[in-house]
């Protein structure tokens, strides 16, 4: 979950309209909409008063969902290579199901329980 995701379910959550909140922040509701459309992120000092007006500790608004998934648009043939790799993955004994995944490049980095990390084929030992 993105911070402007986050912005909007607090707001939500806590039954605020998006004028409401600009006005109790001392900016325009369009200035606000923006936070929530990711469009601009608001300073630190914002983000405290969200927080006391929320009342969560600034580390809640700030932290990111657990979901370290991403969205990237592949073709068929990459789709299937990465079926296969993936299927090889969760057939591994030395791979934890909880493995943390990113793509950079044209590079896959695999992380498993022993911080053993694969880039791009390659093992490389996590410092």
């Amino acid at each position: 979950m993105t911070l402007n995701e986050k912005l909007k379910i607090l707001r939500k959550e806590n039954n605020y309209t998006q004028e409401e909140i600009a006005n109790l922040l001392n900016i325009s509701s369009v200035g606000y909409g923006d936070y929530e459309r990711g469009k601009s992120t608001p300073d630190i000092f914002t983000l405290k008063k969200l927080a006391i007006l929320y009342k969560i500790s600034l580390d809640e608004i700030m932290k990111e969902a657990e979901d370290n998934s991403i969205n990237i648009q592949i073709s068929p043939e990459e789709k299937n290579t990465l079926e296969n790799i993936l299927k090889k993955i969760n057939n591994s004994e030395t791979i934890s199901k909880k493995t943390y995944h990113n793509v950079k490049g044209n590079h896959i980095k695999i992380e498993n329980n022993s911080g053993n990390v694969s880039i791009g084929g390659n093992i490389h030992q996590q410092k």
